[in-house]
């Protein structure tokens, strides 16, 4: 009975650190000496399992909500993509039946959200920082190659989102202009097809006042998302290599 009591107490809590998504502050323990997990145990390892970068906590974002996350710590600064200005898109070299030379496959969604939070010297606070783009709602200009990449190349069915959570910036001065333009690089890990690799992207930005705008892009391969490139009657051939681009549009959150 005792241990119930306990789970009953922990699971409400769980739930609370789940739903905001930062580090719980720890909780003094009751000084029980039955060994059970203490309540300040079970919040520290729910903060942790909802910060990670795993294909569970990807497609648990299933209404695809913008990402909720903690406010910036003091002297930072956090700021909220605009979906409606932003959009994500894939770029892949592709050798169709009857025609002589490549051309390139380009599919876009504007379906992304996030959150980029600084602390106070300028580094990322990468535990409340994350852009989620919503693989399935991906379109380009023939909707045969949509459905196909969906379905056997991206698997959207079981892997609907594309995660990334930036840790570092190098070349972005601090603090951050409020004009003029700045060319740098944005470092993190990126999660689809359920597997997490580390990226690199290279980013142009315009600032303006608090507002950020510009895009970023990275080159991957198909294999090391454990996909296979797409190949079908029309399409002979597609390189193993893939750029992902994101064109943003960030304001300080809470504006």
């Amino acid at each position: 009975m005792h241990r119930f009591r306990k789970l009953v107490f922990a699971i409400p809590l769980l739930l609370l650190t789940l739903a905001c998504g930062s580090s719980a502050t720890p909780i003094p323990s009751t000084g029980d000496s039955s060994g059970s997990t203490t309540t300040a145990a079970v919040a520290t390892d729910a903060t942790t399992t909802a910060a990670a970068s795993t294909p569970e906590s990807t497609n648990s974002a299933a209404s695809g909500s913008p990402v909720v996350s903690a406010s910036p710590p003091a002297g930072g600064l956090s700021f909220t993509l605009d979906p409606s200005q932003s959009e994500a898109s894939y770029r892949a070299t592709e050798q169709l039946a009857g025609i002589s030379s490549p051309t390139d496959a380009v599919g876009t969604t504007s379906d992304v959200s996030g959150t980029i939070v600084f602390d106070a010297n300028g580094a990322i606070v990468s535990s409340a920082s994350k852009i989620t783009i919503d693989l399935t709602t991906l379109t380009s200009d023939k909707s045969q190659r949509d459905n196909y990449i969906k379905r056997s190349t991206l698997n959207t069915n079981r892997y609907p989102y594309a995660v990334f959570v930036p840790t570092s910036v190098a070349g972005l001065s601090w603090p951050l202009p409020t004009t003029g333009q700045a060319t740098f690089t944005i470092t993190g890990d990126l999660t689809a097809h359920g597997i997490t690799k580390p990226t690199t992207w290279n980013a142009t930005a315009t600032f303006d006042g608090g507002k950020i705008s510009g895009n970023a892009s990275t080159d991957v391969k198909f294999e090391e998302f454990g996909m296979s490139p797409p190949r079908t009657m029309l399409v002979l051939s597609v390189e193993d290599h893939l750029t992902f681009t994101l064109n943003f549009v960030f304001t300080p959150a809470g504006a």
